[in-house]
């Protein structure tokens, strides 16, 4: 009986402890899942908190950007904005003021990300690539063993062809991959497009391209806008836009260089601008504009076109009493016959509704370095007359031909003695040509007033030199000018595109005055173009240079086709901008050598320029400033290195269409601080890593691309 109640209680005992057992297993395994369920929602929470930190890296990186587009350089905040210290604070040199999101260096930085901010527009961009030589050469600078033996020009010429060429005579916005590139253009959209296939086996390798990752880009916007004022690594500059070069006027170029150069002669930026805007246009009317410091309409502003020009008036001949054998000169300097069929010359008027005294009307043409001549009498003096007066003829002895020395006689020619104009109309009534004359040629002589250059309205006093031009040896820089405009005028025509170099090509001789009314006194400027290839700081210095002449500044004033504000339906952008440009002031010194500079004979992209450039730029910044604060420092040290000349402007022109000084284009990247940085934050954070692509084309920023990934 105690046996079998014994036996009963040990079962008991074992039941319960069974029980217990089993409690405590479920104790446990529910301790564990609790756990775990904390754990994960812990990290779930860190890691949403984590990524949302990451992700604020961008509001910050705007503060950086802020105000750093007009002109972008290494000595801007963003620059200097890559990740907190160690102890939790900003550098010193990363701070943006007056910023919503400003990090000051004293104040703790509750962040748990690290910041990177680079410039795109410092690298390469392989849609903007025109050139396979080039970009070939850059190649061979950046992998000089995996490039050499030919390879280089290989890797080009097969991602020139994988990609196609874009033909866009208006802007470069088909590389905004914001818009649908054009046909026949496959534009690059990422680097993995470029790894060799079957169809395309010349194109890169994985390592190759991973290697060329940090020097070029497949999107950058460059700002297009002119500094004003000189600044500092601070930035404080003051800018306007660009003027676009594309359907410019003489009116609107004018505006332009008032702003951009007040310290100028008002005439010489006037006669300038009538230039260059008879380059642009299609016709062969010169561009007109006044003066309103001389309003007298002999006093106003013609441009260049390839026209004839009156050079020379003998209003008061030798033959006393009724000056027969007075004429007027008109010459064609061109290469090119010239037709005056239907063109009028008027005496004292023909402009501004001003009728005049006489109108003289013409045929025929002028040939190539030909001259016509209008006289009152050509060949047959009055009886009355003394020996070697009463006709041109019996003054000059200078026959007419017919060919090079044409003669048109007309009664209706009677030029006052002093103080009076004439005036060349062409068959529409536009002005061609306007000569004004005073009393400083000597009564019944045989001095006149002529042009001893053909393009400028100015004159002297001299003996008649009828069917030549004035003092031959003397006039030689004028006829050379006057070459150069011809050969820039043929060459547009021809379909050759007008770029910044070609802005030297102008001419900027003018005639200056001083005084008021007809006693107002003639500074003539002779056979001048802007100057260039000077090594001077012309920013710092522009006070010193002469206020007769204009300068390399003139590439920040004007601007090319390919920079746009608002294309098709896409809306109107805050800022001036171009597409695949350079800049300058950020790119690695690699990059110069896939520039395209050549032109004519003429590299100007060669080994000398690209170790000047990088001395430059390393010397500028280790003194604390801006290398390049406008193009036209940049354009300064290209021609300090090179003989500028017409071959020469072609090869500027080529190259700085693809340069700029600031950008509107930054890749961002925020990412968790690496163990070196903040060892303990990292060990407790997820790794998240944010990268975007930005366009500051609009405020406050267009995202071209957005990635998110744990490592």
């Amino acid at each position: 009986m105690c046996t079998r109640r014994g036996k009963q209680r040990g079962s008991t005992l074992l039941v319960v402890l069974a029980l217990l057992a089993l409690l405590v297993l479920i104790s446990a395994t529910l301790s564990v899942s609790v756990r775990m369920e904390l754990s994960a929602t812990q990290n779930y929470a860190d890691s949403v908190a984590t990524a949302n930190a990451v992700r604020g890296g961008l509001s910050e990186a705007l503060g950086y950007l802020e105000g750093a587009t007009s002109i972008t350089h290494l000595l801007q905040p963003w620059a200097q904005a890559r990740m907190v210290t160690k102890e939790g604070r900003a550098p010193k040199r990363a701070r943006v003021r007056d910023s919503k999101t400003t990090v000051r260096a004293d104040d703790p930085v509750p962040r748990p990300y690290d910041l990177h901010i680079g410039d795109l527009s410092g690298r390469l961009n392989l849609n903007a690539i025109r050139d396979a030589d080039a970009f070939a050469r850059f190649l061979l600078t950046v992998m000089p063993q995996e490039m050499a033996n030919g390879t280089a020009l290989l890797r080009a010429q097969a991602m020139l062809q994988w990609r196609g060429e874009f033909q866009d005579d208006a802007t470069t916005a088909c590389l905004d991959p914001r818009f649908p590139p054009p046909p026949g253009f496959h534009r690059i959209e990422h680097l993995e497009q470029l790894l060799a296939t079957p169809d395309h086996p010349y194109l890169f390798t994985r390592e190759e391209l991973t290697k060329l990752a940090s020097f070029v880009t497949v999107f950058s916007i460059g700002s297009e806008c002119q500094g004003v004022t000189q600044g500092g690594a601070e930035g404080k500059n003051s800018f306007r836009d660009k003027v676009s070069l594309d359907h410019l006027t003489a009116e609107r170029a004018y505006a332009a260089l008032a702003e951009a150069f007040p310290e100028k002669d008002d005439r010489l930026l006037r006669q300038y601008a009538a230039n260059l805007g008879d380059v642009l246009d299609d016709d062969n009317v010169p561009s007109h504009l006044a003066d309103p410091n001389h309003p007298e309409p002999w006093n106003d502003l013609l441009g260049l076109e390839l026209t004839p020009f009156i050079t020379e008036v003998y209003p008061d001949s030798v033959t006393r009493g009724s000056d027969e054998g007075q004429f007027v000169e008109i010459y064609n300097p061109w290469s090119e016959p010239l037709s005056v069929q239907g063109w009028r010359l008027f005496v004292g008027g023909g402009v501004r509704g001003m009728m005049g005294s006489a109108m003289i009307p013409l045929t025929g043409q002028i040939a190539p370095g030909g001259y016509l001549i209008i006289t009152d009498q050509y060949d047959v003096p009055a009886p009355e007359s003394e020996p070697g007066t009463g006709c041109f003829l019996a003054i000059f002895g200078r026959k007419a031909d017919e060919t090079q020395r044409r003669v048109i006689q007309s009664a209706a020619l009677d030029l006052p003695n002093k103080n009076s104009f004439v005036s060349l109309v062409n068959e529409r009534g536009q002005l061609i040509d306007i000569f004004s004359y005073t009393d400083r040629a000597k009564s019944d002589s045989r001095e006149s007033y002529q042009r001893p250059d053909p393009s400028m309205r100015a004159f002297l006093v001299a003996e008649a030199t009828p069917f030549e031009q004035y003092a031959p040896e003397r006039t030689a820089p004028a006829r050379n000018q006057l070459r150069r405009v011809e050969n820039l005028h043929r060459e547009l025509r021809r379909g050759k595109e007008f770029g910044l170099g070609h802005l030297f090509l102008v001419p900027t001789s003018y005639v200056g005055l001083t005084g008021n009314g007809r006693s107002a006194r003639f500074e003539p400027h002779l056979a001048q173009f802007p100057e260039i290839g000077k090594a001077r700081d012309v920013g710092a210095n522009a006070e010193r240079l002469a206020a007769t002449n204009l300068d390399v500044r003139l590439v920040n004033v004007f601007a090319t086709r390919s920079v746009v504000r608002g294309t098709g339906s896409y809306p109107e952008s805050a800022l001036p901008r171009s597409y695949g440009k350079l800049n300058v002031n950020t790119c690695p010194e690699e990059a110069i050598w896939g520039l395209h500079g050549r032109a004519n004979g003429i590299d100007l992209i060669t080994p000398q320029f690209v170790t000047a450039f990088a001395n430059y730029r390393r010397s500028q910044y280790q003194a604390g400033r801006i290398p390049f604060l406008q193009l036209s420092d940049f354009a300064n040290l290209v021609t300090s290195q090179v003989e500028f000349d017409d071959n020469a402007a072609d090869a500027l022109s080529q190259l700085l269409e693809q340069v700029c000084v600031g950008s509107l284009s930054f890749e961002v990247i925020s990412q968790t601080p690496s163990k070196t940085d903040s060892e303990k934050t990292a060990n407790r954070l997820p790794p998240v890593k944010c990268r975007w692509i930005l366009g500051l084309d609009f405020q406050p920023c267009s995202i071209i691309h957005f990635a998110e990934n744990s490592w």
